[in-house]
């Protein structure tokens, strides 16, 4: 979860630490994945449930998946990144530029968002 502003530095913060807290409970975290039909993600999540879409050969290879992944940092960096690579991607779909050209430009608009960000342009 993000909070931006320094908002976990505010006088809000006893409640928004009580919100994160209420999404982050493994039943909470269940229901809002089955509801919008993805995998659940938290550090206690081991549990096979017959009751979720998905098969026990898919949730087999979810978890040794997970083994190898490492959760991305909430910086500006990323948001940077995730929004360079939109742009650039939906120009390549949309077959107005070619594969290099397309992660180019995702890197040109990743650096120019990252230091605009910085700078709190």
């Amino acid at each position: 979860m993000v909070f931006p502003n320094l908002s976990l530095s505010s006088e809000k913060a006893p409640q928004i630490k009580k919100l994160a807290g209420f999404f982050r409970r493994p039943e909470n975290v269940h229901a809002i994945a089955a509801k919008h039909y993805m995998t659940p993600y938290y550090q206690g999540y081991k549990e096979f449930r017959p009751d979720y879409a998905d098969s026990a050969d898919i949730y087999a290879n979810i978890l040794a998946q997970r083994q190898l992944s490492q959760l991305m940092p909430a910086s500006t960096a990323m948001v940077s990144v995730w929004n360079g690579m939109q742009k650039g991607m939906m120009l390549y779909q949309n077959k107005t530029l070619d594969a290099p050209a397309a992660a180019d430009f995702m890197q040109k608009v990743s650096t120019r968002d990252h230091q605009m960000l910085e700078t709190g342009l």
